[in-house]
């Protein structure tokens, strides 16, 4: 026991197991392990023994309401089953390219169960009961033959067995003229699906009424729309795809091309029976533990959903396996219906939870975890309906089919075939439905697309037998084709289009112009006389300019001497005005000490001068100035030398205007010396130029005089 690390002994153990024959997929064991058994080996059922088991079931199946003339056909639908079995199983052996024509068991038990489907109340007649008999060996048998050859003798045989064993004309009272031969419960769309009645296709109306509905119904419901194409071949995979997955255990393995419409189908088909939908999304991350999740949640939606489980359907692609393993899990689900040592011990307690309630009712001890993943596996088994999706192109399939058997031994086969013309017809008049074009042209584009499709059909077929070699012309070929058409068509319009517009606008610029032109000719017409006019006096006017040249060339010498004149009084000012500004440069520095020796007097210095009865001559020469440049005028005096003649004294009037003026120092200060009269510079100059107007001889006398200086 790993889990406690400790021996178990095994006593009293007695081994049972079973085993195929070995080869297709299955082991080979040595004769070192068979020797510790004692072997049974199982022959095939004899026609006696099948005829008991079978002709039990009919019976049972039959005793259910049906009239007396179907229920005397029990023992002849068992006897012609058999037969037919044998027949096929004998005459279409598997070869490479038809590794799937295996036959076994299961595909007559498949024969009975589908029979089993039908109802009292619609298989109330002999030629119905056969029909549903014909249907129901026709969908295991024919379904999966994949060439006209090996159908063709199917049908042959199939009548043969209808005419021998129920003495019935398989083409009068069997096929409906115009359709193929189809059961389904889908035509009583208005009912919920439990109240559904299995009965025969009569009609095509009826049947595209019915896919329409349900596809119609789907693209409003679902949140990604599928713009499906429902030929009636479509419709018949749909129906047949119905058909299985709404069987107990009904699997499916859908074998096409790429293109074929197989998953598209099969997404319909499951919303016509109402069941979940699932299918996985594989990434370039996507591995096995990726794979591991997402069989869990469809197991979990499928055994544990609600309670009980939901009817799911597990959609699985062949360009889905990443690892091979992904397949040796999915045969184990067709086989068991579980993967081994998928869910670990808290899934499985999640899932007990879930299942709990419904498992009481069951009888089933919930306090057991193996009888509860027991109830678990076969609600599973019950619920979970897997679609294969496999291309037969290449060596893959085969060897697929060889390494995994549960692909066509537990899986209903549907080999999807080219589509035939009315399908080509339907699907090229759908896509090309909205290109703007006339409608027997439209016809004609039909036409041309549907011979290009089977005439390079057929040229495959013939290089195949030549050359050996495949060329394969899928559905998607064909879809390409379309597309191909109505993008070149819609190249082409936009460039007409864009031409027509270019040519409609210089069309338009040139109609335009042309109006232009006639209303300008229009006034060049009205304006003649004007421009006539218009000459006359331009004629004058370059006459009197031709004048006036003259006179201004005339004004222009006289100009340029007066200018020549100007340029030598202009270069004497410049002259003057550097002289000046010399004298400036020296005399700037003069002033800036007079402003500063201002800013040192004070009043005091003011009353001294003005209270000196006799002031030294010096300081009346200094005052006599500022007199001068304050526009004091003096006063008429005697001349203190004698004689009568009187001189100008400016002492009194300083005294009185100006050192008795308490503004005068602030005078002074703001004394307008860029403005100064011309005639009183000059006087005062006069007295700057005499030896006692002087610093240093004012100084002598009074300190506050020589300031004022």
């Amino acid at each position: 026991n790993r889990e406690e690390n400790s021996y178990v002994q095994l006593v009293d153990i007695q081994f049972v197991a079973a085993m195929g024959p070995p080869g297709g997929g299955r082991t080979f064991i040595t004769q070192r392990y068979v020797r510790h058994y004692n072997l049974l080996n199982f022959v095939p059922f004899n026609n006696e023994s099948l005829t008991r088991v079978f002709s039990t079931i009919m019976d049972w199946a039959l005793g259910k309401g049906y009239a007396n003339p179907v229920k005397q056909l029990s023992g002849s639908v068992v006897e012609a089953t058999i037969n037919i079995y044998d027949t096929i199983a004998a005459g279409l052996l598997p070869t490479p390219m038809k590794s799937h024509y295996t036959f076994n068991l299961r595909d007559m038990a498949k024969v009975f169960q589908g029979i089993t489907q039908g109802s009292p109340k619609e298989i109330n007649a002999k030629d119905v009961f056969v029909s549903l008999w014909c249907h129901e060996a026709m969908r295991v048998f024919h379904d999966r033959l994949i060439n006209d050859h090996d159908r063709d003798w199917f049908v042959a045989e199939l009548s043969k067995g209808c005419s021998d064993a129920f003495g019935l004309d398989f083409e009068k009272k069997v096929c409906v003229k115009g359709l193929p031969l189809m059961f389904g419960s889908y035509l009583d769309y208005q009912q919920m699906p439990e109240k559904r009645m299995y009965k025969k296709v009569l009609l095509e109306e009826d049947l595209q009424e019915s896919m329409d509905y349900f596809l119609k119904d789907y693209n409003q419901n679902s949140g990604s729309r599928m713009a499906l194409v429902l030929f009636l071949n479509a419709m018949e995979h749909v129906s047949r795809i119905a058909r299985i997955i709404s069987q107990p255990y009904g699997n499916a393995l859908l074998m096409g091309v790429g293109g074929s419409g197989r998953k598209s189908l099969t997404t319909l088909a499951v919303y016509v029976c109402d069941f979940k939908f699932c299918q996985i999304a594989v990434g370039k991350s996507y591995g096995r533990n990726e794979w591991g999740e997402d069989l869990k949640r469809i197991l979990t939606a499928a055994g544990a959903e609600d309670g009980e489980g939901v009817p799911t359907v597990f959609l699985f692609d062949d360009t889905q396996i990443v690892y091979e393993s992904f397949l040796e899990d999915v045969n184990l689900l067709l086989n068991t219906g579980e993967v081994p040592n998928l869910f670990v011990q808290e899934d499985l307690s999640v899932i007990n939870d879930l299942l709990g309630p419904a498992a009481n009712a069951a009888g089933v001890n919930t306090g057991i975890m193996a009888e509860m993943y027991k109830y678990f596996i076969s609600r599973c088994r019950a619920n979970l309906h897997v679609v294969i999706t496999m291309s037969p192109i290449g060596d893959a399939f085969r060897r697929r089919l060889r390494m995994f058997p549960a692909l066509v031994n537990c899986c209903t086969l549907d080999w999807f075939t080219a589509w035939p013309e009315q399908a080509l017809r339907s699907v090229a008049s759908y896509f090309l439905g909205d290109v703007d074009i006339e409608e027997d042209v439209k016809a004609g584009v039909v036409d041309v697309c549907v011979d290009m499709q089977e005439r390079v059909s057929g040229m495959a077929v013939k290089y195949v037998a030549e050359m050996q070699r495949h060329y394969y012309v899928t559905p998607t070929s064909y879809l390409e084709l379309i597309n191909t058409f109505k993008k070149l068509l819609g190249a082409q319009r936009n460039d007409v289009m864009e031409r027509k517009l270019r040519y409609d606008n210089g069309l338009e610029k040139i109609l335009s112009t042309e109006a232009q032109v006639d209303g300008m000719q229009t006034e060049l017409v009205a304006l003649q006389p004007k421009l006539k006019q218009a000459t006359i006096e331009t004629d004058a006017l370059l006459d009197k300019i031709a004048v006036d040249t003259k006179d201004a060339n005339e004004v222009e010498a006289v100009v340029s001497k007066e200018r020549a004149l100007c340029n030598q009084q202009a270069a004497e000012a410049s002259k003057i005005a550097a002289d000046c500004q010399a004298d400036l440069d020296k005399a700037m520095p003069a002033l800036q000490g007079a402003i500063k020796a201002l800013d040192s007097l004070s009043k005091g210095d003011i009353v001294e001068v003005k209270a000196m009865k006799k002031p030294p001559d010096a300081v009346k020469l200094v005052m006599e100035a500022v007199c001068l440049m304050m526009g004091v005028k003096p006063d008429k005096i005697k001349d203190p030398n004698g004689g009568t003649k009187k001189i100008d004294d400016y002492w009194g009037p300083a005294q009185k205007q100006l050192l008795g003026d308490a503004r005068f120092l602030q005078n002074l200060k703001d004394y307008d010396k860029d403005n100064m009269d011309e005639k009183m510079v000059v006087k005062v100059n006069g007295y700057t130029q005499m030896e006692m107007f002087s610093v240093d001889v004012v100084k002598k006398s009074l300190d506050c005089g020589c300031w004022l200086m």
